[in-house]
This record gives structure tokens, C-alpha cells and sequence, in this order.
């Protein structure tokens, strides 16, 4: 399945899912996890460079990448989310346009 497309950044980020369906991501954290994602991790990892950056706590950022990731994978823009363990394979490609 090909990966989703994010343009804009940072100042109007929009995902391009591979059904075509867009949709705009509200906050830098989103537009971050989403990059983060073209490479193959966890939701955990994914959560701890969150709470490296931001102030909040790992519980939060965790349970918030979560849904963030069930979000994207809705929308086809992520090709699996994973179990509590497994890692995350987005296919998520960023476009410069």
C-alpha cells in the first residue's frame, strides 16, 4: 500500500491518505509523529521523543500517539498499528510541495 503524504509543514500541514481523503493535522506534535513515522518504531519510542520535547507526561503521550496512530490507520494512511509492543511500519512519505 503506497504511504500517506504530508505538504504544508509546518505552517498548514496536510495528510494525503492513499484514498486520496486529506486531512489536516492541528498541532506540531502531530505534524512530528507523523514524520517520526517514516521510519519503523514503536508507540512507545514514539511517545518518549514527545516527552522530550514537550512537557507532558509519558502515560499522556503515549495514550495521545496511540489514538493519533488508530487516527492515521483509519484513514489508510498508516499501514498497521501495532499491538502495545509491536512496532509501527507507516509507509508515511513527507513531500516538500
Amino acid at each position: 500500500m503506497p504511504g500517506a503524504t504530508l505538504r504544508g509543514a509546518p505552517t498548514d500541514p496536510v495528510v494525503t491518505a492513499p484514498s486520496g481523503e486529506r486531512f489536516g493535522l492541528s498541532s506540531e506534535v502531530a505534524v512530528l509523529v507523523f514524520q517520526l513515522c517514516r521510519s519503523p518504531s514503536t508507540a512507545r519510542t514514539l511517545a518518549r521523543r514527545v516527552v522530550e520535547l514537550y512537557e507532558v507526561s509519558p502515560e499522556r503521550a503515549e495514550a495521545d500517539v496511540r489514538a493519533f496512530l488508530e487516527a492515521l490507520a483509519d484513514v489508510g494512511a498508516l499501514g498497521r498499528v501495532p499491538a502495545p509492543q509491536g512496532g509501527v511500519n507507516s509507509g508515511a512519505q513527507q513531500d516538500a510541495g
